[in-house]
């Protein structure tokens, strides 16, 4: 048997990737770069790399951008749009397509927002060899948006030894949330840059980018979180902004849950489960079901069906003929954390490649749009507590095929388990019934450009082979 024999002697680092050329030389890297050792030779030599330039152009030049958009997010009223292309930061005016470019750096920026009030955009960027947080506002009294000419200023909000990703507003723009080092949320007032640790390490671990979303409640008191990884499961924890309480395990299904959501009171929590949909072979969600967890009884008295509900709402105080008293303000709400299992409930009636979910603004209806093969990118209108699915908006099947398409909502009455109640028509069964009635469903603002920009992103994930774009007017 022959001996082997060593034929490099580097220090420090291994060497990688090892290959062999038919002139029996090898070829290697070794820190980063390429080096050769030659067949007859019996040092090896580095590799010298020329990149040549990618332009001849001097000076400024234009660059398409459209195809290498990364991430997008709309302000509070729609008319502007921040994105992330090439690494940059860049504002759009939505009517008119006018673009400023906000940052100019060879760095990445990623995580982009707007503030509350739309006059400052909040993002990470990726200088001194670790991420940390940068706003840049509009420095210019009388500017409106981000297109009023003017001047922009960019401060540095964090400086620290890790990386911090997610930064996220909250609801009055006065505090920010983000997460650092990939597993703890923290939370920081901006006028005086004090910190507290909302979730503490150990509940999560960031393995991707993005794959820990969390969203603050309207009022600001408190975050929805994503805990977990992605190498066990996901699950939605409510987190005390003020660090002050434990975070509390919401969903503790067993089943990945993620994407989560406040109804505009923050009393209902949504979120996608995997629970109930079907399964691939490696175990992971093929479908998706929305859920919602009533943080309060009262809020799940308003919309339960009298037969679901586990105790009678209790009862309002009778009106005396005593002198009213002053009126005070409402204390603040407090989530009622027991039999949180009791008050959760699946909302979706049937399980579905989702790609958007909404609860209404009164809290008495979920808008929700799913994607299949046969049936295109259809939307649908539930109203909570009441048997039956309005669909509000559906991309035909039967115009498969043509350019030319409509949107358009459909009323389809499924009855619970499938049996028909006395005094309704026959018709009403599981089965799709006929057309009721038809129109238009108009989401304003964000809601509008993220259902948009969803579709856009990739239509052939969500369409038929044969559609486009056209169309989303109608949205």
């Amino acid at each position: 048997m022959t001996k082997p024999v060593q034929l490099t002697a580097h220090q420090t680092h291994p060497v990688r990737f090892l290959s062999l050329t038919a002139q029996n030389d090898l070829v290697y890297g070794y820190d980063g770069e390429i080096w050769k050792l030659a067949h007859d030779a019996k040092e090896p030599q580095r590799v010298e790399v020329h990149i040549s330039q990618g332009s001849l152009l001097g000076g400024t030049f234009f660059a398409k951008m459209n195809e290498e958009v990364s991430e997008i997010a709309a302000n509070q009223d729609g008319s502007e749009i921040a994105v992330i292309a090439r690494g940059e930061v860049f504002v759009v005016d939505a009517a008119s397509g006018r673009t400023r470019r906000i940052t100019n750096t060879p760095q990445h920026e990623r995580n982009v927002s707007f503030r509350p009030d739309g006059k400052a955009v909040l993002y990470a960027s990726e200088r001194d060899g670790r991420y940390d947080v940068y706003e840049t506002t509009i420095d210019a009294p009388d500017a409106t948006s981000f297109q009023t000419p003017g001047a922009l200023k960019e401060t540095r909000l964090t400086n620290t030894q890790t990386d911090i990703t997610e930064p996220a507003y909250s609801p009055d723009g006065q505090r920010i949330a983000y997460l650092e080092d990939r597993t703890s949320l923290v939370v920081m007032d901006l006028a005086t840059k004090k910190t507290v640790t909302a979730m503490p390490k150990g509940l999560s671990y960031s393995y991707t980018d993005g794959d820990l979303p969390f969203v603050w409640s309207p009022d600001g008191r408190w975050l929805a979180a994503t805990i977990g990884s992605a190498i066990t499961s996901f699950n939605i924890a409510l987190v005390d902004a003020s660090g002050q309480k434990p975070p509390v395990n919401v969903t503790r299904s067993g089943f990945t849950s993620v994407g989560p959501q406040f109804s505009a009171d923050g009393k209902v929590l949504l979120y996608l489960s995997m629970r109930d949909g079907l399964q691939t072979a490696d175990s992971q969600g093929a479908e998706l079901d929305v859920y919602a967890t009533f943080l309060t009884q009262s809020a799940y008295d308003a919309v339960a069906r009298s037969s679901d509900r586990i105790a009678a709402p209790s009862a309002e105080p009778k009106k005396t003929d005593a002198k009213p008293e002053e009126k005070k303000a409402a204390p603040a709400w407090e989530p009622e954390l027991d039999d949180l299992s009791a008050r959760t409930v699946r909302l979706t009636p049937f399980s579905s490649a989702l790609q958007f979910f909404k609860l209404t603004p009164d809290g008495k209806s979920l808008v929700f749009a799913s994607a299949g093969a046969a049936t295109g990118f259809v939307g649908y209108k539930i109203s909570l507590g009441k048997p039956g699915l309005d669909a509000a908006v559906h991309q035909s099947a039967a115009r498969r095929g043509r350019r030319r398409h409509r949107w358009q909502w459909r009323e389809r009455l499924f009855p619970r388990r499938g049996r028909h109640r006395k005094g309704e028509p026959a018709h009403r069964s599981r089965r799709h019934p006929s057309l009721h009635r038809r129109g238009r469903l108009r989401l304003a603002g964000r809601d509008a450009l993220v259902l948009r920009a969803r579709l856009a992103h990739d239509p052939a994930e969500v369409l038929p082979q044969g559609h486009g774009r056209r169309g989303l007017g109608a949205v």
